[in-house]
């Protein structure tokens, strides 16, 4: 279902041949950012761009990842991010060498600002992920310095990129880059093999949620939702992930009598795999989802997603076609939501179907790979510096 690619020439006018960029990652703890940073390195590397992710801190597990898509990179090994304000120049030493021609910033911060500083002189161009929206709940100290830092970052910076229209628009009410785009995030295809969506084979109903186990992600109302499904139908839900709340939940589930049809996964599973083994994905927020890349990786493997009415969430999944919309911090909507399915095989294998095509045609990365490379090649807009 991929689109052939476009081969860029690999000499751009006032670049050296082949163009060499770098794409900056605080670290490689993986996220959903860290997944469309080392996609977003392969496909570039496929279109003849020599690309590397430098890290600010350690490159985890996302170094391996990026060792069998044969992305090359480095790592400055501070043991935090918000130390490149004490080794600037090492940090834009470090950059030059790896991305000479222009890099890719992991958030709309302070970094471009400390960057500029020490001297590096190519394009700039910042992803807004959702940082802003953790800002308002930051002590007053941290939230003047953030908001002094996103001040002198966006000077420093020639694109800012927002991930939605929703965050687009957030975007623009705080300081940002002379110029401002929405590109959508996007997930690695190559290691999905998407197949026609089945007949469930039994009327048990597998749920499956992807998720960092921390306070907002409604994973706690979903768990309610289940329980209150499973004293009349058959139905299971597995929850890949881990954090901190994972001990209040394995409570809840306790508490509930739940613990037969709910199963907390950790990290053992990849996420084509996980996919495989369920019916239907749920994406249960009470926080502000910027875009959510586990939505997306459950659509592109056949999965219709429930989903609540949160940030850039409706951007991704389409209500009535590839999923079901719920209010947030609500299990009785969810719960709705999951009989429905339930009772509608045939619903569920078209959204499904739905979710598929949507993933692989709307929010394809070799496409999008393209637009964030324009970015770099476009001579018309130079921001605030030469570049």
């Amino acid at each position: 279902m991929r689109k052939g690619r476009t081969r860029l020439p690999l000499r751009v006018e006032g670049w050296s041949a082949p163009l060499k960029l770098a794409l900056v990652s605080w670290s490689g703890d993986i996220g959903g950012a860290e997944v469309v940073t080392a996609t977003l390195a392969r496909e570039w590397r496929a279109l003849g761009v020599d690309a590397s992710v430098l890290f600010v801190t350690h490159p985890g597990r996302l170094g391996a990842r990026l060792d069998a898509m044969g992305v090359p990179y480095a790592a400055l090994g501070l043991s935090r991010g918000r130390h490149i304000v004490s080794h600037p120049r090492r940090f834009a030493r470090a950059l030059t060498a790896v991305g000479p021609d222009g890099a890719l910033l992991p958030d709309c911060g302070y970094m471009a600002a400390v960057l500029r500083a020490a001297g590096y002189a190519a394009r700039l161009v910042a992803v807004e992920h959702g940082h802003l929206f953790v800002l308002g709940s930051l002590p007053f100290p941290s939230r003047l310095i953030h908001s002094f830092g996103r001040f002198a970052g966006a000077k420093a910076r020639s694109v800012d990129v927002a991930v939605s229209d929703f965050v687009l628009a957030q975007l623009r009410r705080h300081p940002h880059a002379r110029r401002a785009c929405r590109i959508y995030n996007f997930v690695d295809l190559n290691g999905i093999r998407p197949k026609p969506v089945e007949h469930r084979e039994s009327e048990r109903l597998v749920v499956g949620c992807v998720a960092r186990l921390i306070r907002g992600k409604g994973v706690d109302h979903l768990i309610r939702a289940v329980g209150a499904v499973a004293q009349t139908a058959e139905v299971e839900l597995r929850v890949l992930g881990d954090g901190p709340e994972r001990p209040t939940l394995a409570r809840l589930i306790e508490e509930l009598g739940v613990g037969d049809v709910v199963k907390l996964c950790g990290f053992g599973e990849d996420i084509a795999t996980f996919w495989a083994g369920v019916d239907v994905a749920a994406v249960p927020s009470e926080s502000i989802e910027p875009f959510c890349v586990a939505a997306l990786e459950a659509m592109a493997c056949g999965k219709p997603v429930i989903f609540t009415r949160n940030g850039g969430l409706p951007e991704v999944v389409q209500n009535g076609e590839s999923g079901l919309l719920v209010e947030p911090a609500d299990p009785d909507a969810l719960a709705n939501a999951l009989t429905v399915y339930l009772h509608n095989p045939s619903m569920l294998r078209r959204h499904g179907e739905s979710a598929k095509t949507r993933a692989w045609t709307q929010f394809n990365p070799s496409e999008l790979a393209l637009e964030y490379l324009a970015l770099f090649t476009d001579q018309s807009h130079t921001g605030s510096y030469p570049v």
